[in-house]
């Protein structure tokens, strides 16, 4: 690949024609990639309840929400009161205008700032970003999963985009969701994955002893029959999913939403459900993203804190996720074909990063 090249916006004929852009030069694109953007970001949470599809009363979903600001100074948050979270404002003031809108979903026993590395970097490029602690299978409140928890997830995040796209900040009525380990298998299913009957035979005659068959009661089989998929989703990125079995490769076939799809080396979900997916799915919008000594933690603010066997900088891990993340949301949801250079690998923002189309 030549370092010299020159990616070239189209020049929009009008009357006598406007004068010439100036081109955008690949460094000026991987810095607005990789790096912060012109907005401050501000940081609030809030509470959602919906009447639980499980059954019992009303579900309840703890939400944190970060939002381009005109502040220029604050107090910072910290996460959990455990996370740092650096130029970041609690409860600034919001900037004027609407934004595109982003979800993330964690993975299991995670929690809603699990990732508030990226969902800053979002903001200040002038994102509104949503996401909520998944009740019952946080950091806090569930060692395991109950059967319960894996279609709850998927109505949590419908709730969440309805909360998204109702804000006044909102611009539009789609999002693109980012979504780690467990939420990677709650985001294929709203994308249209469909789950695999044979699992669930396997619930009702008690031959499979695993969490998703933990508390099965034949009732739930019509919630799967029914589906999850949302169309507000214009797009998503799955990084280290998990759970591929409850599809198996008839069922991801069946995804008819674009997807990137994160791998890394070193994290176990990598050739169990990653490289199986992009095997289906290769082509059209779909992208691939093999990140080399990557671990199941390089997507997270536990990077470099909860042992995963990753061998990468996890500084240099954000760095990778931030900007194949927002590419592919700029390519998806605001259609910016300029970054195509990115996500197709003609222009490397990272030695350690591989992409695929």
């Amino acid at each position: 690949m030549s370092r010299n090249l020159t990616i070239l916006f189209a020049l929009v004929a009008c009357g006598g024609g406007d004068p010439e852009q100036p081109p955008v030069e690949e460094e000026d694109l991987a810095v607005s990639l990789t790096e912060r953007g012109a907005h401050a970001v501000g940081y609030t949470t809030t509470e959602l309840s919906y009447p639980d599809p499980a059954g019992g009363g009303d579900r309840t979903l703890r939400t944190a929400i970060w939002y381009p600001s005109s502040d220029t100074s604050g107090t910072e948050p910290k996460y959990l009161d455990v996370f740092e979270a650096p130029d970041v404002w609690s409860d600034a003031t919001p900037a004027k205008g609407t934004f595109p809108v982003m979800v993330y979903t964690h993975g299991s026993q995670g929690f809603a700032e699990g990732q508030g590395f990226q969902a800053a970097h979002f903001a200040s490029h002038g994102w509104l970003v949503y996401s909520a602690d998944h009740t019952d299978n946080t950091t806090f409140d569930s060692p395991t999963r109950t059967s319960e928890i894996y279609f709850q997830r998927q109505f949590d995040v419908s709730v969440v985009i309805d909360a998204a796209l109702a804000d006044p900040m909102a611009d539009g009525d789609q999002v693109i969701v980012m979504a780690h380990s467990f939420g990677g298998y709650s985001l294929h299913a709203l994308l249209g994955a469909t789950h695999d009957t044979a699992v669930m035979d396997d619930c009702a005659d008690g031959s499979d002893t695993t969490e998703f068959c933990s508390t099965w009661d034949p009732s739930y089989e019509g919630i799967y029959a029914a589906g999850f998929r949302d169309s507000r989703i214009v797009a998503g990125v799955s990084q280290a999913a998990g759970d591929y079995r409850l599809f198996n490769d008839a069922g991801i076939a069946t995804i008819d939403g674009p997807l990137l799809i994160m791998t890394a080396e070193f994290d176990s979900h990598t050739p169990e459900t990653g490289e199986p997916m992009w095997d289906i799915l290769r082509g059209g919008d779909n992208r691939y993203l093999y990140i080399e000594g990557g671990g199941h933690q390089t997507y997270t603010d536990f990077a470099g804190i909860f042992p995963d066997g990753s061998s990468l900088d996890p500084d240099e891990g954000h760095r990778i996720v931030n900007a194949y993340s927002l590419a592919y949301a700029r390519k998806m949801l605001l259609g910016d074909d300029s970054v195509d250079v990115v996500l197709d690998g003609e222009l490397s923002i990272s030695e350690f990063a591989f992409p695929e189309k």
